[in-house]
């Protein structure tokens, strides 16, 4: 009877570390240590819509509508550096918006 009583404790103590371990591990979420891809997809800011155009880093409504206003008034963009042209966004601005925008 002791002995059972001993294997008992024996296990409980081993148990009750690796249950607190594994609780914690589960928090973290489904994997550790690994940022997700993310997927950059690519504005048309010939043909984006207000809400598309804000989505873009820096850009907010009022420049949103700025880049419409620009589009409707010059017949589009016809090269991505025209998008600097538009007041509020300059040559910063551009660099980090290049690699999501489109003229498709």
């Amino acid at each position: 009877m002791k002995q059972n009583i001993i294997s008992t404790l024996k296990i409980f103590f081993f148990l009750i570390p690796l249950s607190v371990a594994m609780a914690g591990e589960k928090s973290k979420g489904p994997v550790q240590g690994k940022t997700e891809a993310k997927v950059v997809a690519t504005i048309n800011i010939n043909v984006a819509t207000a809400e598309e155009l804000t989505a873009l880093p820096k850009i907010g409504p009022a420049i949103a509508a700025r880049i419409i206003e620009f589009r409707e008034t010059h017949k589009g963009f016809q090269k991505l550096e025209d998008l600097m042209n538009v007041k509020g966004i300059g040559p910063k601005t551009f660099e980090g918006l290049k690699g999501r925008i489109a003229l498709k």
